[in-house]
């Protein structure tokens, strides 16, 4: 499958209600996952967090959760999937309108997708043990990012297993150096998300959703290099190279 990389990083921070990503759909793999209008969002907003008018409270005040239905736009497809999460209200300080609708900006920031979204592009002959752990992934990249960015590091377990880098008496750094040994700079890239898979899990270190499509796009770029023609290695690698000399998380 296919996946929009900057539709999904879009996704990984808040944005204004009428500015949705458009993401592909996780049904067909093809389509794009198309938002309700704005008025029809406001209604899947709880009405006990809302405030309608200025009777209850300033409209910047107002926060709460939304849940929203986004419906693929293939009419062969015609799926769908639900987003939520936490919204508010912003003012726009570019507005001098006095009614408050006119300036104030409803902004969601998103905690689940089901189905969830891919993050990363999988070529179609990537094993499938390596699939399912980049689509447990996924499901947790919003609402909990150092669980994926953990669950990454199996996905690294998994595909050490598909090249036959066996485990024997190595850990994952031991296979991925072996690994490294026949393919220099994809063991590179793995690398660099086994370092910050480990921040995930042993030394609490705080993950964004962006940090997580980050380190599986490094995945995806070894995938495209063991599985596909393509080839987006060498800005990934500087990273990968950045991490690995800091046996962390840097930009």
């Amino acid at each position: 499958m296919n996946v929009d990389v900057d539709a999904v990083r879009k996704l990984c921070n808040p944005f204004n209600s009428d500015d949705w990503p458009h993401l592909v759909c996780p049904s067909c793999g093809k389509g794009r996952l198309i938002p309700p209008k704005e008025e029809e969002l406001a209604g899947h907003i709880p009405r006990q967090h809302t405030a309608a008018t200025r009777d209850i409270g300033e409209p910047e005040d107002t926060h709460g959760t939304f849940y929203v239905h986004l419906s693929c736009n293939l009419p062969i497809c015609e799926d769908w999937a639900v987003a939520t999460g936490d919204c508010t209200y912003v003012r726009n300080p570019e507005s001098w309108k006095p009614d408050w609708s006119d300036f104030i900006t409803l902004v969601l920031r998103v905690r689940t997708m089901y189905p969830p979204v891919g993050i990363v592009s999988i070529p179609e002959k990537t094993p499938d043990v390596v699939v399912a752990e980049l689509n447990r992934a996924a499901s947790v990249t919003w609402i909990d990012p150092r669980s994926a960015v953990t669950t990454l590091r199996v996905a690294l377990e998994r595909l050490m297993d598909a090249q036959d880098v066996r485990r024997g008496k190595l850990d994952l750094d031991g296979r991925i150096k072996l690994f490294t040994n026949a393919n220099e700079e994809l063991g590179k890239l793995l690398l660099a998300v086994k370092h910050v898979g480990n921040g995930g899990a042993h030394r609490s270190d705080q993950m964004s959703p962006v940090d997580v499509v980050d380190m599986a796009e490094f995945i995806g770029i070894v995938l495209e290099g063991l599985y596909d023609t393509e080839d987006r290695r060498s800005a990934a690698l500087a990273r990968a190279e950045r991490i690995n000399q800091n046996k962390r998380l840097v930009d």
